[in-house]
């Protein structure tokens, strides 16, 4: 999520577990109070190969191998995500070639979507 105080540039990111399921509810009670919720999204397989994938940090050996990855984003959790409802809160992840895009974008996507302001 990020919070944008009208009027100014400043703000905070802050990150949430897959696990961590928030509400259409939550996230329209947290955007009237100027809190912007944000969900980086995609296709489950494309998750799934990046978690799998990425070399920042050790997984294996601490237990971050496929299994705990499935049992943190089952199908219903992924399938909610990318229903119509969540829909003005995503910002997908993976480019068409089911890559991920560059930080550059993704701020800028990222940006696109606070500088949008609350919903009506």
């Amino acid at each position: 999520m990020i919070r944008k105080k009208w009027g100014h540039k400043s703000g905070v990111v802050l990150s949430f577990p897959a696990s961590q399921d928030l509400t259409i509810d939550q996230m329209l009670a947290a955007e009237s109070e100027g809190v912007t919720t944000i969900i980086l999204y995609g296709a489950g397989e494309d998750c799934r190969t990046a978690f799998l994938t990425a070399e920042d940090r050790p997984r294996a050996s601490v237990g971050l191998d496929a299994s705990f990855w499935e049992r943190s984003n089952p199908p219903d959790r992924l399938s909610a995500w990318g229903s119509e409802a969540y829909s003005p809160y995503r910002v997908m992840a993976f480019n068409e070639d089911h890559n991920r895009p560059d930080r550059p974008w993704l701020i800028d996507a990222v940006r696109e979507r606070v500088g949008s302001g609350p919903r009506p």
